[in-house]
């Protein structure tokens, strides 16, 4: 609380550090109060109030909120159950005290005010006399630290003078100093209708009570009874905006931030201006209305520049960063500079908005000045800023710069928090990307030193020896890896079926053989035992049936199957391999088995059906596989060469899957939503619906704007376009873009210079730029030979060159060069 935390008098109380003096007033005053308190009596308080048995019933606070809740139904979002409480209070009210304290406190201050004007008594009442004389007294006793002494003081003052406040107010003293809270705010809530005119200091010193006594909704009723006296408090607003958030009631906390911000108010102070924005945006953010807490922030930052701060900034790039939108983060950051580096002892932006900076500027091709402010991150520890190297890492990762992405994870395997499979599963990528299968064993190696019974690292350091198929002694040590796991441990990280297939691949056929049997038995008892279950919900199973609650789903028992499947196919036994699959595929009706196991058994069955020779049947259930896994380049790259001997493969039913697969990837991350993006691009391409395509790789290349196989694909797709444009100023700017990017991707992939040259000198040829293309030929038959990763085969374009440029020499009636071309490049 802010104002509540001012006392009774408009002082602040220091925490203890004092003891607050209990109020003695003098004649003058209690010759008033006394008047205006004996004025506000009747009948019905003389008879009903009993102000201590109310302090024995205790839980006032209670009391009132529910009494709100059922009368009015506008109260706060409850801690505990409504019923409950509301039973309490009917039981309560039978209390003639209590309902008269709660009809009391419901009149308020306007109740008060009407009974101002009744007739004053002239004289000061004997009983009266005799309070004042003991709210003294325990006014010492108080002093003195007897705080035991002077509650015996007050009560008996207030059975002198039960309807008068001030005994209510200096007991709460007392019990506040004596630390019973809840006891102390019954006390405030007593005097607040008994006194008339209550100052709002009093309700927010109520509040903060509350609050510490963990009775937000009282906290919340106080706060709106000072309200009523002290409109203009912007600070009520805000604390009752977090009383309401902490509840739960987010609506109401979003009224009461959006009245403080309201254009028709006085200019606000700059730090509550600031907090009440930040906050707004947080519980709209919270809300899932991501546009207006963007625009909260936007519109403080356009009307009141001089009151933002590095946090405001920070918070709003973050929702920019969200929805991807770069371009504006580096116009906050333009229009705020001046006023963050203002409050910066360096003169500079704080780290986190400079690395943030430095995100979107990889993400805009602005390399050079992003990789400079990812340096300035490297240059600090990685303890402090460790989130901040996380989504630095990803964002290089995004672009295409692997190497940098290695550097800045390498660190946080250092932290125990980040020392995990998420991270070392981007490590690798990184290390495979850029560095290639040697790096990525000796990263594992290094990691399964330092965790030697971690079974993923034993896994993936096996997988990675399995791919180096003609080293025996790395082949050996993937064998003794795999055979020593924990099946435990395997189950624990889930990778059941990635260990069955690295089993698979370093078996022996002989070995591989006896597998099938055992998942068609398998297949065999799950499929009696799901017959035996039918029959015994309607009571005919076998008196020696016992279910023993094997399933199918379990991740032991899909792996055997799914191993046999592939095991049969490999050894190229397509009838157990198309009878474990069909058998396995009868699970999936009745969700038996997950979508992504479905998905994983209508993959095997695609592969069966295309060595089988039935393309139909074999496009279909890749179709279906993609519908689950619409990231799989495998499937995509399937399915597209089934088109070679069978189009129909990626004809509409397909170009219509790719585009709902795109539209479905709109807020997955960039490698889920690049794949859906490239097959849709290379599908439309096949069935030659050009603009679509083009529409799909470029949306693609603002997504990886450093891949040169992505620019590689936009830039062909605007080929074709150009050649196809009737336009001729869209036909010039499409084709300059075409070549822009044809340099773009020869940059990218420098490591095959002769492709870059090829390629350029392709896309200039297509255009009918034959003069430009024939130097680029030329350059194309001198550039090196360059190997392609992995494979070490080595990709030559030489005869591709000579053959398109004897075209350009026959074209030009320069047959002589075209003969002597062909002869030193074509003959075999």
């Amino acid at each position: 609380m802010r104002d509540a935390d001012i006392d009774a008098d408009g002082d602040a109380p220091d925490d203890h550090t004092r003891v607050p003096a209990l109020r003695f007033r003098t004649s003058t005053q209690d010759a008033d109060t006394d008047e205006d308190e004996e004025s506000a009596s009747d009948s019905e308080l003389a008879n009903e109030f009993d102000g201590l048995e109310l302090l024995r019933a205790g839980s006032l606070a209670d009391k009132v909120v529910a009494y709100e809740r059922s009368t009015s139904g506008n109260a706060a979002v409850v801690s505990r159950d409504a019923r409950t409480m509301l039973e309490e209070l009917e039981e309560a009210k039978r209390n003639p005290t209590v309902a008269a304290f709660l009809r009391m406190g419901e009149t308020g201050d306007a109740g008060k005010r009407r009974r101002r004007h009744r007739r004053r008594a002239t004289g000061k009442s004997k009983p009266m006399n005799e309070a004042n004389e003991l709210i003294s007294d325990a006014t010492i006793l108080y002093a003195r630290g007897a705080y035991a002494d002077a509650v015996i003081k007050l009560h008996a003052a207030i059975v002198k003078a039960p309807n008068a406040s001030e005994p209510y107010e200096q007991l709460a003293l007392v019990y506040e100093e004596m630390e019973d809270l809840e006891k102390a705010l019954d006390c405030y809530s007593i005097a607040t209708v008994l006194k008339r005119g209550v100052d709002p200091s009093m309700w927010y010193r109520m509040a903060t009570l509350a609050v510490n006594v963990n009775k937000k909704e009282y906290a919340l009723h106080c706060l709106a009874r000072a309200a009523r006296s002290d409109p203009r408090n912007y600070e009520n607003k805000m604390d009752q905006a977090t009383l309401y958030s902490e509840l739960g009631d987010t609506k109401k906390a979003i009224e009461q931030l959006e009245w403080v911000l309201r254009d028709d108010l006085p200019p606000l102070d700059g730090a509550i201006l600031r907090d009440a924005t930040v906050f707004l945006a947080k519980l709209y953010y919270g809300a899932e209305s991501r546009e207006k807490a963007e625009y909260a922030l936007e519109r403080l930052l356009e009307r009141h520049p001089q009151h933002v701060d590095a946090t405001v900034v920070n918070i709003l790039i973050e929702l920019k960063i969200e929805f991807r939108k770069y371009s504006e983060v580096l116009d906050i950051v333009k229009k705020a500079h001046a006023t963050i580096v203002e409050h910066m002892d360096n003169g500079e932006l704080p780290l986190d908005i400079s690395v943030k900076l430095g995100q979107c500027q990889l993400y805009e091709g602005q390399i050079e000045d992003g990789l400079r402010r990812v340096d300035e991150l490297l240059a600090h520890q990685v303890t402090e800023f460790d989130d901040l190297f996380f989504d630095c890492g990803n964002t290089l990762m995004d672009v295409g710069l692997a190497l940098k992405a290695e550097e800045v994870f390498r660190p946080l395997l250092s932290l125990e928090a980040y020392d995990n499979v998420e991270l070392w599963q981007r490590i690798e990528r990184c290390i495979e990307q850029s560095q290639g299968l040697f790096a990525v064993i000796e990263f594992y190696d290094s990691m399964h030193d330092k965790h030697p019974s971690d079974v993923f690292i034993a896994v993936s350091l096996a997988d990675a020896l399995s791919r180096c198929d003609d080293d025996l002694e790395s082949l050996s040590r993937a064998r003794s890896l795999v055979s020593n796991l924990d099946d435990v441990e395997v189950q624990k990280y889930g990778i059941s079926l990635r260990v069955t297939a690295l089993q698979r691949k370093l078996l022996s056929d002989e070995e591989l053989t006896v597998i099938i049997p055992s998942a068609l038995k398998l297949l065999d008892d799950l499929m009696d035992q799901r017959s035996q279950r039918k029959l015994q919900r309607v009571g005919q199973a076998n008196d020696t049936y016992v279910d023993d609650n094997v399933r199918i789903s379990d991740n032991d028992v899909f792996a055997t199957i799914i191993s046999g499947a592939e095991i049969a196919i490999r050894l190229g036994r397509h009838d157990d391999a198309a009878k474990i699959v069909t058998n396995a595929l009868s699970f999936s009706a009745g969700s038996v088995l997950t979508r992504e196991q479905t998905a994983t058994l209508r993959y095997l069955k695609s592969l069966v059906s295309y060595q089988a020779g039935d393309l139909q049947e074999a496009s279909a259930n890749c179709r279906s596989v993609l519908e689950v896994f619409p990231a799989s380049v495998t499937v995509w790259n399937m399915l597209m060469q089934m088109a070679v001997d069978y189009p129909r493969a990626l004809s509409v039913g397909t170009s219509k899957l790719a585009k709902r697969l795109v539209a479905n990837s709109v807020d997955n991350t960039v490698r889920a939503r690049l794949v859906p993006l490239m097959a849709s691009g290379y599908v439309h391409t096949w069935n030659k619906k050009w603009s679509i395509a083009m529409h799909d790789f470029l949306t693609a290349l603002t997504l990886a704007p450093n891949d040169h196989e992505v620019t590689l694909a936009a830039a062909i797709s605007l080929l074709h376009m150009a050649t196809r444009n009737s336009n001729e100023q869209q036909r010039h700017a499409l084709a300059l873009r075409a070549i822009v990017l044809l340099e773009r991707t020869a940059d990218l992939n420098s490591a095959h210079p002769q492709e870059g040259l090829y390629n350029l000198a392709r896309g200039l040829h297509h255009l009918g730029w034959s003069h430009l293309a024939r130097r680029l030929y030329e350059r194309c038959l001198e550039a090196p030979v360059t190997e392609v990763e992995g494979d070490g085969a080595a990709v030559d374009l030489k005869r591709e060159a000579a053959y398109n440029l004897s075209l350009i020499y026959r074209k030009s009636n320069a047959h002589g060069l075209a003969r002597d071309i062909l002869r030193k490049y074509m003959t075999v």
